[in-house]
């Protein structure tokens, strides 16, 4: 509403009808003269000096079809992008919001007993405890995906578990928050990739278990992400961490190894959505030091940790997030008419003989 007159017009709500909701910002996007703004944007950046890419919302298992709007290596904003079978032209509040991670906590070098070791040092480090482990004693491995990570580097982690001949395989999923549900966009699941993981770890035969039921006998976790949620903190000590994450938080700041890899902006791969819809996800920015795809970090600790008794089994010939993609999708067979389009614009991933 306008409230005043003349010189003293002002934009507002109307009496008694306060707007305050999960979706509130939306209103920004559809104010035809730019009068709303967003106070978490606003004095900030230009909106014509920003770069636009396209991508996926990792807030929730939604999935909203989103643009990054970023500028000198960083997210200034988020704002949603149509497609009509998931998010339509809308976004939550809450999903807006989801780039101010990306600048917390970040692990951008590679470290061992928490010094800087660089990559190198980092995998010869990972070799050395993880070898005689896995010739000897495999049961004392484990491995852990997570469902705030990419199908791609889900898959490549599950496809070296399975290489490793390791069974003690787990899922790291953030607890579901209750009443987020609203029938509308917000779900109660806040992990991005939940299902692509259990498709995933069930194509493989992985058999994975929620991470709160860790094993007492599991004395090594290869972890993706920061976060180890249901397991105690007593027993962080009593672990031999490696941690491929792109923070340093949580279990991953306890880690003996932390090998940094890039946020959900910064590298291309894909998600899958509560309603099993796959989606692509394209860099934004590269992420900060010496960061890599976490499906890459794989790559280069399975080229030297592989058992004695099966030299090079574990090892992966993946050079591209292509090659993850083409294996990912002959294995997993609910994905099998998925392609990667060579089209760089929103929808590209296709579902043979469907229109997007």
């Amino acid at each position: 509403d306008f409230a005043h007159r003349g010189d003293h017009e002002v934009l507002t709500t109307a009496p008694g009808a306060p707007l305050d909701n999960p979706y509130s910002l939306n209103t920004v996007d559809v104010c035809p003269v730019g009068a709303l703004t967003a106070k978490d944007f606003r004095f900030t950046m230009r909106a014509w000096e920003l770069e636009a890419t396209p991508s996926v919302c990792n807030g929730c298992a939604t999935g909203c079809n989103i643009e990054i709007h970023h500028k000198h290596g960083r997210a200034w904003r988020l704002v949603s992008r149509h497609n009509p079978d998931v998010n339509k032209y809308w976004m939550c509040d809450e999903g807006r919001l989801t780039y101010h991670p990306l600048r917390e906590h970040r692990l951008a070098g590679a470290t061992v007993d928490g010094l800087p070791a660089g990559w190198d040092r980092a995998i010869r480090a990972a070799a050395d405890l993880l070898t005689p482990m896995l010739a000897g004693n495999r049961q004392a491995v484990g491995v852990v995906l997570s469902a705030e990570a990419s199908n791609e580097d889900n898959f490549a982690l599950g496809r070296l578990a399975k290489a490793w001949g390791v069974t003690a395989v787990y899922v790291a999923a953030r607890p579901d928050v209750p009443g987020r549900a609203d029938g509308r966009l917000r779900v109660a699941d806040v992990n991005p990739n939940r299902r692509g993981v259990q498709l995933i770890a069930e194509a493989l035969g992985l058999g994975a278990r929620p991470v709160a039921e860790l094993a007492a006998d599991v004395r090594c976790l290869v972890m993706l992400g920061a976060e180890l949620p249901g397991v105690a903190a007593a027993r962080l000590p009593e672990l031999e961490l490696i941690a491929i994450s792109p923070f340093e938080r949580a279990a991953a700041a306890a880690a003996r190894i932390a090998l940094p890899s890039a946020a959900w902006a910064e590298t291309a791969g894909t998600v899958t959505n509560a309603a099993g819809l796959v989606q692509r996800m394209h860099a934004a920015f590269p992420p900060p030091g010496q960061a890599l795809p976490a499906w890459e970090a794989v790559v280069r600790l399975a080229s030297i940790c592989a058992p004695a008794t099966a030299a090079g089994a574990g090892k992966l010939s993946f050079t591209h997030v292509r090659d993850v993609f083409k294996d990912m999708t002959q294995t997993v067979a609910a994905w099998s008419a998925l392609t990667w389009a060579r089209e760089a614009r929103p929808l590209a991933l296709r579902f043979a003989g469907s229109r997007g």
